[in-house]
């Protein structure tokens, strides 16, 4: 076999390999806790690209200074490996719960190894015994299998779509002149200082330079959220419910948000009401009713990358959990 003919075989292989792992697996994962999630699919995606061709690529190397007496051998295992890993995160994988960052007691999963690891050694083994004739039909059987994984994400992707492009752009766009406007009668302003310690906020608010400044608004340092995460602590602190796991994120922030939130009584006392946050803080039509003026908050771009890089790298190790034989 010559090595140009290896390195296609291999390459295709290679190419299940990567997309199961970095670009199918996050793809299954964003879409089944797609409400989760405030940024855009691709936006994250990206950032798995190096990761993508990292893989791709040493299965290319190996496939060059594979030994010629080997070429075989090391297509089919290749080929077989893919197979293994597309099994293992589509038909073997196992739901462990919700995955809060609690340990798992992998001792109650114990009779799944008696399913995997036969798996995956008979197929490691069928494709050593059988190398020649797996190797031949390598690339053809990887090709399909990567056309029929990606025409069903696009169908999904199309079917859910008004889901995928009602997530956040990454950009760093202001906010409308008319947020600003306040009334020249009566104005209450409501300042969360989210992820700042009361008294390091209580220290810079108590130096001479700010005292005309805040002269005029009340500090509650003796404060503390809900949650360590702002997007349960807003409904905690403007509805008074808390969230319990019992309903899905988006469900309890819309119930939360629309029935029990304390600025609806302001609504209804005639106050204009603007909220200066991310939207997907906020009940999902809540910026379209005409109630409220909803503006994304102010953020630098590289804010944005960054969190797109450090939400991007969570799916890709939830990917990798999914298909890793433990």
């Amino acid at each position: 076999m010559s090595r140009a003919s290896c390195v296609l075989s291999v390459s295709c292989s290679g190419l299940l390999i990567a997309s199961s792992l970095f670009i199918f697996g996050p793809f299954d994962i964003y879409l089944a806790n797609i409400n989760e999630y405030s940024l855009p699919l691709e936006a994250l995606l990206i950032n798995l690209l190096g990761f993508f061709v990292l893989c791709l690529g040493v299965s290319i190397c190996a496939a060059i200074v594979v030994p010629s007496a080997l070429r075989s051998v090391f297509i089919s295992f290749v080929f077989v490996i893919a197979i293994a890993v597309y099994l293992q995160g589509n038909m073997l994988f196992i739901s462990y719960g919700h995955l809060d960052g609690t340990d798992i007691d992998f001792t109650k999963f114990t009779a799944r190894n008696w399913i995997e690891l036969p798996v995956w050694a008979g197929l490691i083994l069928a494709g050593i015994v059988f190398h020649k004739k797996v190797s031949q039909q390598a690339t053809f059987i990887s090709i399909v299998i990567i056309l029929i994984v990606s025409a069903s994400c696009i169908v999904r992707y199309i079917e859910r779509s008004d889901e995928f492009n009602a997530k956040l752009p990454l950009s760093d766009a202001g906010v409308d002149n008319t947020l600003f406007e306040l009334s020249p009668t009566f104005n209450v302003i409501h300042i969360l200082l989210d992820q700042l310690q009361s008294d390091v906020a209580f220290n810079i608010l108590a130096d001479k330079s700010f005292q005309r400044d805040v002269d005029d608004f009340v500090f509650y340092k003796e404060n503390i959220g809900a949650f360590p995460v702002t997007q349960f602590s807003l409904p905690a602190l403007l509805s008074g419910q808390a969230y319990d796991n019992t309903s899905p994120m988006r469900e309890f922030i819309d119930n939360a948000m629309e029935n029990d939130a304390y600025y609806k009584e302001l609504h209804r006392q005639g106050y204009a009401i603007d909220l200066l946050t991310q939207k997907n803080f906020l009940p999902s039509n809540f910026c379209k009713d005409g109630r409220v003026i909803c503006e994304d908050s102010i953020s630098p771009l590289d804010s944005s990358l960054a969190d797109s890089k450090r939400v991007a790298y969570k799916l890709a190790d939830y990917s990798l959990f999914r298909y890793a034989l433990i």
